[in-house]
């Protein structure tokens, strides 16, 4: 891929499918996403879906971390926060997947080995369909876009 675009991780094949433990807020095991970056990455986002109801009606909370490092001796870089509820009494069911953004893109260098793990508020096991990352590659660091012109307002 070329500087500056924006690409996924696994890209053009199934993403991975952490599991949580079956205890509450007990982390699964780490699952492997890469064994080795081939370039510096800035994480942007993460993309899941939850294909089992636990329960009618139930929010799910969870905490995905991004860990960096050997099988075995993974170190969180980035930990991100996150809850839904798939289903309601009234019958509906949430399909599409669930896209979480970064509040700023975060640099994994080329060569890092990535994987995921998962913990949520359950004390169930449960499994995450299709979890990727997407990224923006590039050596250089990454600037924010300004769409509206509104960061110097801000102080940003």
């Amino acid at each position: 891929m070329a500087l500056d675009d924006i690409d996924s991780l696994p890209a053009a094949a199934a993403g991975i499918t952490p599991t949580s433990a079956a205890s509450a807020w007990g982390f699964g095991l780490w699952t492997e996403l890469t064994s080795a970056t081939t370039t510096d990455i800035y994480v942007i986002s993460l993309v899941f879906q939850i294909t089992n109801i636990p329960a009618l009606d139930t929010t799910v909370e969870q905490v995905f971390e991004i860990g960096i490092g050997a099988a075995g001796a993974e170190v969180t870089d980035i930990q991100i926060p996150y809850n839904v509820r798939n289903d309601t009494l009234v019958g509906y069911y949430h399909t599409r997947p669930d896209h979480i953004f970064l509040p700023e893109p975060v640099l994994i260098t080329s060569g890092t080995r990535i994987a995921i793990r998962v913990a949520d508020s359950l004390a169930t096991a449960i499994t995450y369909q299709g979890v990727k990352i997407m990224y923006k590659e590039g050596a250089s660091a990454f600037t924010a876009v300004d769409p509206f012109g509104m960061m110097g307002i801000f102080g940003i």
